[in-house]
């Protein structure tokens, strides 16, 4: 599910990339959103903003509960504290210790310009001093186990 903020029409942009399958099997976790349908905080029991995606090929109904908060732009390219390069995870976008979807989605943001707290080093996923849709590209071929190695490129 690719979440777009459309308040503005004709400046629509990117705000979220909302994927839970797990790709260690061959049907896991909730795949292919089919039907969507909004819930507004003051019809939900819970009292949060919840999207409900129904999932064709799984047979399920997913949840998200919906946040929204203004974000201003920045430069992705703008390192604010660079990293000792002996430490960098590369792709460890979010500084979590792991390399997964949440870094993917760091990277998109950063990219759409959000302003987003990341370890800009291990963000420059090809070691070439940018952080561009090549990164971005080199970590989704990492996620999907492509034969590629994160960090400077020979």
């Amino acid at each position: 599910v690719m979440v777009y903020d459309i308040t503005t029409p004709e400046n629509a942009s990117f705000v979220n990339y909302i994927n839970s399958r797990e790709f260690d099997a061959a049907v896991q976790g909730d795949v292919s959103p089919e039907g969507l349908c909004f819930i507004t905080a003051a019809d939900s029991k819970i009292g949060e903003n919840i999207l409900l995606a129904a999932c064709e090929v799984s047979g399920t109904l997913a949840a998200y509960r919906c946040e929204y908060s203004a974000m201003s732009p920045t430069d992705p390219t703008d390192p604010t504290e660079p990293t000792d390069p002996t430490t960098v995870t590369y792709g460890d976008v979010n500084g979590d210790g792991k390399i997964n979807l949440f870094d993917l989605i760091a990277m998109r943001k950063c990219l759409a310009k959000w302003t987003i707290n990341i370890d800009v080093q291990a963000a420059d996923c090809n070691g070439d001093g940018k952080i561009n849709l090549f990164d971005l590209i080199l970590m989704r071929k990492y996620l999907a186990k492509w034969n590629v190695d994160l960090g400077p490129q020979e």
